[in-house]
């Protein structure tokens, strides 16, 4: 049902790419009910689903008399071209981008839009959250670190990316952004079709084009997880677009000159992705790609690696991460993939303290169990360990400490970190997470080793 008309003031566009989501697209759209209907349009492109999705679309439009557009590609384009079509389609002064199977707090849209104006706005970040489809268990997002060091507690945030250059380390999903039409068209940004992992590039470029970027501490956004036909059951080959974004990305910074911490935190951010990739990929796959994903940092000077480990509050496993690719350390990087931790060589004039080998191994592990749900480098794996995360680390600490001090200790820590380990394991098995018992027993006996040393 299309209720346009050029008497209409459209002030926001919602895209909304669909493919064979017949399972959540009315859930959705039934989260877009607060919107205001008289200043919004949705507008839906269809990627020649085969199940219900257009037709249950099409009847939520219809029965909540939403001013809309439905558009249907003549064939299966994936989801950069449906954006970009709703691009050209669309008649709002702002516009965002919805995934459909998402879901969509959209009370926020309103007062945004509004301070957008006001403010003359070309960006505008909102906070997110993921959530498991499973379980309906809401989690924080990957970047959450960063979006509390930036808004310190404050309610929004006014700035650009030379003031504020740690914008460029958020997570690049679209949902949870909005931009100036007009903003968008004039810097000629678009989503590099045919490819997966688009939206990096298209924050990317939008952020070192945007005048004024509005940051607001209230969530938009709950990011589904842990369902069927996610990126973690693409094809293999589809991995290897993370590579060709990658350069794309790369080429920006040519034009855009960054300063160094706005490009080192982009750089991180595209080595993530690119470790997410190589562990996610065939065996078979893993190290050809690892070769590719290699060859696209080594050019980069060495200042961008370090001033990102210096700006950041880095824990070992990725501060490893990405010393490796600086050293283009391919055999640690293959570890990585396989779902190891990236232990580096110890240099020769460091040594570990006396007795603290099996503990520095423990921490290891356990760095290698937890670390990448926390520090953001995937957001659909271990969720079931976040709650947990920080009482394991303030155990391990104490035990540190006391050998560090040399103390007589007890085994209450080790007790402690047991229980919560065995508790973590339990939870593991019932939410059906596979290839985890291994870890976990390799760290109760290594709880073990470090009790029998101390008798």
């Amino acid at each position: 049902m299309n209720l346009l008309s050029n008497d209409i003031n459209i002030q926001l566009s919602i895209i909304i790419p669909t493919f064979n989501t017949e399972k959540y697209i009315y859930e959705t759209l039934e989260s877009l009910s607060n919107i205001n209907k008289i200043n919004t349009e949705i507008i839906i492109i269809d990627d020649c689903s085969h199940d219900k999705t257009l037709e249950i679309a099409k009847s939520w439009l219809e029965k909540n008399k939403i001013i809309s557009q439905v558009l249907v590609n003549d064939i299966n384009r994936g989801p950069s071209h449906s954006r970009n079509k709703g691009l050209d389609y669309a008649n709002g002064k702002y516009i965002t981008f919805f995934d459909s199977d998402d879901i969509c707090i959209s009370s926020c849209y309103d007062k945004v839009i509004q301070a957008m104006e006001i403010n003359n706005i070309d960006l505008c970040i909102l906070g997110a959250k993921s959530f498991n489809d499973r379980t309906q268990t809401v989690y924080e997002f990957p970047d959450h670190a960063i979006w509390q060091a930036i808004l310190n507690e404050s309610d929004y945030k006014i700035t650009t990316l030379s003031r504020e250059p740690r914008i460029s380390g958020l997570a690049p999903n679209m949902m949870n952004k909005i931009f100036k039409n007009e903003f968008i068209k004039h810097n000629e940004i678009m989503f590099p079709e045919g490819l997966i992992f688009e939206d990096l590039y298209f924050y990317a470029s939008s952020m070192m084009s945007a005048n004024k970027i509005l940051l607001v501490n209230e969530d938009i956004l709950l990011y589904r997880v842990n369902r069927e036909g996610q990126l973690t059951s693409l094809a293999d080959g589809k991995y290897n677009d993370i590579i060709e974004i990658s350069a794309k990305v790369l080429e920006l910074n040519k034009s855009a000159a960054l300063c160094d911490k706005a490009w080192s935190n982009l750089i991180g951010t595209v080595i993530k992705l690119n470790v997410w990739c190589s562990e996610n990929c065939h065996f078979d796959y893993k190290k050809s790609f690892l070769e590719k994903s290699i060859k696209l940092f080594e050019n980069l000077p060495d200042k961008i690696f370090d001033t990102y480990k210096k700006s950041n509050p880095l824990s070992q496993w990725e501060e490893n991460i990405i010393t490796s690719y600086q050293e283009k350390n391919t055999q640690v990087l293959e570890v990585v993939a396989e779902g190891g931790y990236p232990d580096l060589p110890i240099k020769d004039d460091v040594k570990p303290e006396r007795g603290t080998t099996t503990l520095y191994e423990l921490r290891e592990m356990l760095d290698s169990l937890i670390s990448q749900q926390r520090d953001g480098w995937a957001n659909d794996r271990f969720n079931v360990l976040n709650g947990k995360i920080d009482t394991i680390n303030d155990a391990l600490t104490h035990y540190e400490q006391l050998f560090k001090n040399n103390i007589s200790t007890n085994h209450f820590t080790l007790e402690k970190i047991e229980e919560i380990l065995l508790i973590l394991h339990h939870e593991v098995e019932e939410k059906g997470t596979e290839g985890h018992s291994i870890i976990y027993d390799k760290i109760a006996k290594s709880i073990n080793d470090i009790k029998n040393k101390l008798k």
